[in-house]
Formats: C-alpha cells, sequence, structure tokens
C-alpha cells in the first residue's frame, strides 16, 4: 500500500505524540519545577534587605498579578504627601459612593441600614488619614485605597492622576515592569508587577519611611465597631517579622510580601501565586529561613574530617545557638571556610537560578 505525499509519515508521527501526551509522567518530570506543579503563577524571590542582593531567585523578574501588594505603593505615597506636611493622620477625607461601595474586602465605609443605604453616602462622612492607612494595611480595604487616591489625587480625575503618581514613582524606583492600574489592586486594566520590583518597593518603606513603617506590622485594627485582623498571619508567629502585605485575587493566587529582622540581618521575601493561605505562610516560612541561613551560616573544619555549621539562630526554634567563637578560633587546628546555605527543601522550592545583583536603591 502506497501513502502520498507523506501522509503515512505524518499519521505515525501524529499517534506517537498522542501516546506521549497521554503516558503519565515520570517522578522526575513531575518535579521538575515547583511552581509548574502547583501553579503557573508562583514566582519567589528572597533578597538581603541591607545590601539589596538577592539570595534566592524563583522568576523573579517574570510579570505577575501584584493584587493587594498594589496598596503597598498607596501607602507610600501617602507617607509622602505626610512627610511634605499636605495631611496628616487626622486629616479628614471624604468618602465618595464610588470608594463606599467598593466590593470584597471593605471597612464597611457604607451605610449598613437600608434608608441610608437607600440616600447615598452622606457628603459629610469622612475618615482620618490614620484610620485609613490602618484599613489598608490591616484588612487591605479597596474602598480605602479608593479614598486615599481621591484625596490625594489631582484634577477632574483624581483617582486615575493617583494611579499615574503610582507608575512615575515605580519608575523612580527602578521597579521597570511594574505597572498599577488601580489604587486597591483590583484586577482592572491588567496590572502587572514582579517578585524583584515588590522587594525594592519594600525596600524603599522601610528606608524612605522608617517612622512609618511601623505601620505594616499592626496586627489588629477597630472601626464603626469591627475587629479587624491582619491577613498576614505571620505576624507575631514568625520571630522578627515586622510586615509587609498580602494580596489575592482568583487570577493572582496568594501573595506576600514579608520582611524579617534579626540583630543586624534583613530579609525580604516576595512570594507570588500561593494556592492557599496555608501554603503561602509555610512557603514563606522556608523563604525566610533560608534567607537567613544564607546571611548567617559559616562552616567550621576540624582536621579537614569533622564539621560543625554554626547558623546565628535556629531554624526551628528562631533562637540564637549560643557557642563559644572565640575559643574555637583560638584552636589552631580549625580554620572556617565559607559555604553557600543549602537550598531549600526541592520538594517545596525549586534549586535557584544563577544568582545576579539586582538594581536596588541603597540610601544616598
Amino acid at each position: 500500500m502506497h501513502f502520498k505525499n507523506g501522509t503515512f509519515l505524518q499519521s505515525c508521527a501524529m499517534a506517537a505524540a498522542f501516546f506521549l501526551a497521554a503516558a503519565p509522567k515520570t517522578a522526575a518530570q513531575s518535579n521538575q519545577g515547583f511552581e509548574e506543579d502547583r501553579n503557573r503563577n508562583y514566582a519567589a524571590i528572597v533578597v538581603d534587605g541591607t545590601t539589596g542582593k538577592i539570595l534566592y531567585n524563583r522568576e523573579g523578574r517574570s510579570r505577575r498579578a501584584p493584587a493587594s501588594l498594589t496598596k503597598i505603593m498607596t501607602a507610600y505615597l501617602t507617607f509622602e504627601d505626610i512627610r511634605a506636611g499636605k495631611i496628616d493622620f487626622d486629616t479628614k477625607l471624604k468618602v465618595s459612593a464610588n470608594a463606599a461601595y467598593k466590593k470584597w474586602t471593605h471597612i464597611h465605609l457604607a451605610p449598613e441600614n437600608r434608608a441610608t443605604r437607600r440616600r447615598g453616602v452622606q457628603e459629610t462622612f469622612k475618615i482620618t488619614v490614620y484610620d485609613a492607612l490602618l484599613g489598608l494595611l490591616v484588612q487591605s480595604g479597596n474602598d480605602v485605597a479608593t479614598v486615599l487616591a481621591e484625596n490625594l489625587g489631582k484634577g477632574p480625575y483624581p483617582e486615575s492622576d493617583f494611579v499615574a503618581r503610582m507608575n512615575a514613582k515605580a519608575e523612580e524606583l527602578g521597579m521597570m515592569r511594574t505597572h498599577f492600574t488601580t489604587p486597591s489592586g483590583w484586577p482592572t486594566g491588567f496590572p502587572r508587577s514582579t517578585a524583584l520590583d515588590m522587594a525594592i518597593l519594600a525596600q524603599a518603606v522601610m528606608q524612605d519611611f522608617p517612622e512609618y513603617y511601623p505601620l505594616f506590622a499592626v496586627q489588629d485594627f477597630e472601626f464603626k465597631g469591627y475587629t479587624f485582623h491582619n491577613h498576614n498571619s505571620l505576624l507575631g508567629k514568625y520571630d522578627g517579622m515586622d510586615g509587609l502585605k498580602t494580596g489575592f485575587t482568583s487570577g493572582s493566587g496568594f501573595n506576600l510580601v514579608a520582611s524579617a529582622h534579626y540583630g543586624d540581618e534583613r530579609v525580604i521575601a516576595v512570594l507570588f501565586g500561593a494556592e492557599d493561605k496555608w501554603q503561602r505562610h509555610q512557603d514563606m516560612r522556608k523563604l525566610l529561613d533560608f534567607g537567613f541561613a544564607k546571611l548567617c551560616d559559616s562552616t567550621l573544619v576540624f582536621n579537614s574530617r569533622d564539621t560543625l555549621r554554626i547558623p546565628c539562630r535556629d531554624p526551628q526554634m528562631m533562637e540564637p545557638i549560643p557557642i563559644n567563637i572565640t575559643a574555637l578560633f583560638n584552636d589552631s587546628t580549625v580554620q572556617k571556610i565559607p559555604v553557600s546555605a543549602p537550598v531549600p527543601d526541592p520538594a517545596l522550592l525549586a534549586p535557584p537560578k544563577k544568582p545576579f545583583l539586582p538594581f536596588l536603591r541603597k540610601k544616598g
């Protein structure tokens, strides 16, 4: 039997492709990459918060949906206006109907009884800058993000003006792959950022506004009879963590920018695209542990055979390990050699790619 125009070979190729696609993956194939297995949006980066050196990078420059991580920039610009004397914490901000009725996360700015709701938001209803910031950073309120933008922006379209200011500031800070479309991170107009860019923003907040940065560590906030709890459940549970912000949309997955300090060391970690809150916080623990291990670990070699690793803190207990290093170094048989920290558990995170130094601003 003869086949014209190579149709027999084409048929064989198609059949082979079908059976290869249907065949089950091997263990090696299924574990090739952590984020590919569990979420295509997954990206993570760990940065030395002092020098800006990248300690771990997994798709750190790939663009992702930032969701409510956007609100870090909204807070940054609010801090700028406070520093400039344009507003202060007690300044009253007008609440528009557009802001009050924002969906999903909010702090109940909209009227609650039906009669008042029919009349709409009263023109006299206002909120202080301080309460708006806590609503933004603790509850991640989309309503207060809009309130801040509408009051701090200029011109006939203040919210749009504020967003333009957000993007200008992002460019100034070196967040070259970031584009904001709303002050809240609501997925309108395809907002995008990267893990690296969010690390840059986190470092900028800490360096430029150290007096306001503690607002990112507030765990609870009361307003209008409601008590709101910070979505970052690692606050108060991970030793040394003092910020920054969570984010979530159905398109982005569960995101988190976090920073922790231990003595003179500070680590910034960013995580995009976790599948749920549990994975987000468990992965962030491991990323921060890895960062501190990378910064603090050293290895002592005894007679070129036995080794002793001395981390600056026990990853399990999060406490310093007491040891008399001076006495060890007085022993002539002991020499110190540099060593890289171990890569996180490969079942959790894929090995880092070749490290590189990002453009991170340094004070002065």
